[in-house]
């Protein structure tokens, strides 16, 4: 049997917690002979005797801030008192996130041996859209595409998955670009060029709405984006999570990309005409509860959650989720989240949804 260090991945683990002792015993003085490296889904692991616990992220590949679901998970079966986050990456949303727990967490930036303590940044105001871009607006709503603005960018959607964005080309004039993704809305433009972009929209839409719809063969285009499709969703049937009425609302953070799997929000009021918060999620995802926080911070920042009827209380904070995809560890991590008077505590709701 081989070792299991002697691969890439188990060397750069047994590195990274080589790394994390040395460090613990620099900084804080303690020498952790008792209490070994525990190797992680999300780096490595390491609590001392008075039950703080240091962990160090491995950012090869992801966002420091989608790792701390991960974390926190751990961190509430292993019942520590205290979590000291070390990352080679500086991450103001993975800051932001951990000061809202009720347990003590706090982030640290390493370079080279030394290591620095990240405070909390606020939430960023929405960045506006070019005025240029908002040209397109009609554009793509005559053309039976429901339009997205987010951070900045002016996009079309067809049952959650974007199929058109409004770009600069290089001499910076904005134009509409058709396609999924930034790959396919440049192959698009070589194959379909010269074609008005009034009428590949029709013509795209319809294709994506046959394969979007619920009950449809599997397909890749619906497959991506599937958290943004059970918005559209809870959108025609807001009343499936008690809601009266719900409307797309932008992340609190920019998405990476179509391929990435990433919680997204609406915002609506509830039977009782109080505001609700809803978090859609697809999968087994742990990071869409430190999302949660993010998208409670920009809803109060911006005073878009309002009551209706006289409506008085603290806010409701919905996570909704297939109910296949709905576990324990979830509703753990959620339950650690510091109260805050404007907020109920999160609730989650899994619903059967008859996607493909």
């Amino acid at each position: 049997m081989s070792d299991p260090g002697s691969d890439p991945a188990g060397r750069h683990q047994r590195l990274l917690g080589i790394a994390l002792g040395a460090l613990v015993t620099e900084h804080a003085g303690i020498t952790f002979s008792g209490a070994p490296v525990t190797p992680t889904a999300f780096g490595a692991a390491v609590i001392g005797e008075d039950l703080a616990a240091w962990v160090i992220l491995d950012v090869r590949q992801r966002d420091p801030a989608s790792l701390l679901g991960a974390v926190m998970a751990w961190a509430i079966r292993a019942e520590v008192r205290s979590v000291r986050i070390i990352t080679d990456i500086h991450s103001e949303v993975l800051s932001r996130r951990a000061a809202h727990w009720d347990l003590e967490v706090s982030v640290w930036l390493r370079e080279g041996r030394s290591l620095t303590m990240c405070g909390p940044a606020p939430v960023g105001p929405v960045r506006s859209p070019d005025p240029r871009h908002l040209a397109f607006v009609d554009v793509i709503r005559d053309a039976g595409v429901s339009v997205s603005i987010e951070h900045g960018v002016v996009a079309g959607e067809v049952r959650g998955l974007e199929i058109c964005r409004v770009v600069d080309d290089p001499a910076g004039a904005a134009r509409l670009q058709v396609g999924v993704g930034a790959n396919d809305r440049l192959a698009f433009s070589m194959l379909y060029e010269g074609e008005p972009v009034e009428q590949s929209l029709v013509r795209v839409e319809a294709e994506v709405r046959t394969h979007r719809s619920l009950g449809a063969a599997r397909h890749p285009l619906n497959q991506l984006a599937k958290e943004r499709f059970l918005r559209w969703y809870l959108e025609q049937s807001p009343e499936i999570v008690g809601a009266r009425s719900l409307t797309s609302e932008p992340g609190p953070v920019p998405r990476i990309g179509l391929s990435a799997a990433s919680p997204c929000s609406a915002i609506g009021v509830d039977l009782t005409g109080k505001p609700m918060l809803v978090i859609c999620s697809v999968g087994i995802d742990l990071d869409v509860v430190p999302y949660a926080i993010d998208a409670r911070l920009q809803a109060g920042s911006r005073a878009v959650v309002q009551p209706l009827d006289g409506s008085e209380g603290p806010s409701r904070l919905v996570i909704v989720v297939p109910s296949r995809d709905l576990i324990a560890v979830q509703k753990d991590v959620a339950a650690r989240i510091a109260p805050d008077d404007q907020w109920e505590p999160v609730e989650f709701v899994g619903i059967d949804w008859p996607a493909p």
